[in-house]
């Protein structure tokens, strides 16, 4: 096949790249890597990462360089979605040689095996957050501790392998943080910390010095706010990243907060109250297709949940219910699930489960449908939420953390309506929050996750050896 530019070959969904990895046994093997496009420009990136690789006799290196060599692949060339891997140097593909890997990628889902320990000790995480904080190319890590109990919240560097030697507070003042969420708030071209403390505490935004270092640089909202959580979007369309408070008031009189950028990353505590639901988090999205952010409030404490349309300036005058009128909605999240080009709604219920709200053209929802059937043992209560493409289909799948049970990954097949759950992690603690994001560069997704009365953990993402 005549060279060709990467975007072209890879758009043909015909064409299967085929990996081949000769480990030739003395000292002196090596890997190499040729598709079957013969396109130079668009292997070369990857060939010289693989030829990077450590190389060793054994099977079981062997092994783990071709599932190495898998997500490099992946990485530079996303929708590859065959790989077949000579494991003994023979030249020969065949599966009766029982040294053949072969892996249909839409088939195969990521495992989360591999573990890292962010501490040592135990604590009272809250939430987790990934970005590259001092401009080297490499994504960090932001821990959120305290909630109730007031902590230092932490910035862990990363090495570039996926490892965090360099550790730094945040700030020097112990509070009680429940989220830390990354945003260019002054506008200076790196990521900056938005902290949302509960009572007591002031609600705090660190500006970052581009190197991964932090100050101080203003405060919003009220110290009394029993805030759980703080979102970041430009809610006004001024080019100005606003702040999102999502409070905890239970049966009280409390509301829900739109802090407006005042410019240069300042805020004041003259915030717009627009909702009036307890609640744990606050998602921004938009929902209707508008071009403009609206506002997600799930309902903690037994009550209605709404989707509060944006009129384009920052104001919230219209309403859409979602789910029951008594739900206890820790998170929510948005997304197209079923791919029919409308926004729909992921929410954990401590009761009821993990559900989706699809949404509808008439910009109502649908009830809620269940990710996993219930049936047998008691069901794990959910406690932590996010979404994202683990295995790069195309596809969103659902992320969802427990009390004192292990993890799940719901895979969706591209429908919304089946999900395959791959398990990680084990049952120490509670989930409080994940981040994703590829942290030791091998072209899979991993999973940073915050808990309480267990140590912060990072699960990476890998080729799973199940079939």
């Amino acid at each position: 096949m005549p060279e060709m530019k990467q975007e072209h070959v890879f758009k043909l969904a015909t064409i299967f790249v085929i990996l081949f990895a000769y480990f030739y046994h003395d000292p002196g093997e090596y890997i190499d890597l040729s598709p079957v496009t013969r396109s130079a420009s668009a292997i070369a990136p990857a060939r010289a990462a693989i030829e990077a690789l450590p190389k060793g006799p054994t099977t079981a290196e062997r092994r783990r360089g071709f599932k190495k060599a898998v997500g490099l692949t992946l990485k530079q060339f996303p929708s590859v979605r065959q790989v077949i891997v000579s494991l003994n140097g023979d030249e020969k593909f065949d599966d009766e040689s029982g040294a053949t890997e072969k892996l249909d990628l839409k088939k195969q889902l990521p495992s989360f095996t591999r573990v890292l320990l962010l501490e040592q000790s135990a604590e009272t995480s809250a939430n987790v957050s990934i970005g590259d904080l001092n401009g080297d190319g490499f994504l960090d890590l932001v821990l959120a501790k305290g909630r109730h109990w007031p902590l230092i919240d932490r910035v862990l560097l990363n090495d570039g392998h996926g490892r965090f030697p360099v550790a730094h507070n945040l700030g020097e003042v112990a509070d009680r943080s429940y989220s830390v969420t990354l945003a260019d708030i002054d506008r200076d071209g790196d990521l900056d910390v938005v902290v949302g403390n509960d009572a007591p505490d002031p609600k705090r935004v660190y500006a970052n010095d581009g190197k991964g270092n932090f100050h101080l640089v203003s405060t919003f909202g009220r110290p009394e706010w029993p805030t759980r959580n703080a979102s970041v979007a430009d809610v006004n369309h001024d080019g100005l990243p606003d702040i999102i408070v999502a409070n905890r008031t239970g049966d009280t009189n409390g509301a829900n907060y739109v802090c407006f950028n005042k410019g240069k990353g300042q805020f004041d505590a003259d915030c717009l109250a627009f909702s009036h639901e307890s609640a744990t988090t606050i998602t921004p999205a938009d929902m209707n297709g508008d071009g403009f952010v609206d506002l997600i409030v799930p309902h903690r404490d037994g009550g209605q949940s709404y989707v509060y349309i944006n009129d384009g300036k920052g104001g919230f005058g219209r309403r859409i219910p979602f789910g029951p009128n008594d739900a206890a909605f820790r998170v929510s999240e948005a997304a197209d699930f079923n791919d029919d080009g409308v926004m729909d709604i992921v929410a954990i219920d401590e009761r009821r489960g993990t559900f989706i709200c699809f949404g509808q053209r008439n910009r109502q929802f649908s009830s809620m449908v269940a990710i996993q059937s219930e049936s047998g043992s008691k069901a794990a209560m959910p406690y932590a939420l996010t979404v994202g493409d683990l295995n790069r289909d195309g596809a969103i799948d659902v992320v969802v953390g427990n009390v004192e049970a292990p993890s799940v990954v719901y895979f969706n097949d591209g429908t919304g309506q089946r999900f395959t759950p791959v398990t990680f992690g084990d049952n120490k603690g509670t989930v409080y929050g994940f981040a994703i994001g590829d942290l030791d560069r091998d072209g899979f997704l991993d999973i940073a996750t915050a808990r309480s009365d267990a140590p912060n953990v990072v699960y990476f993402g890998g080729v799973s050896s199940h079939r």
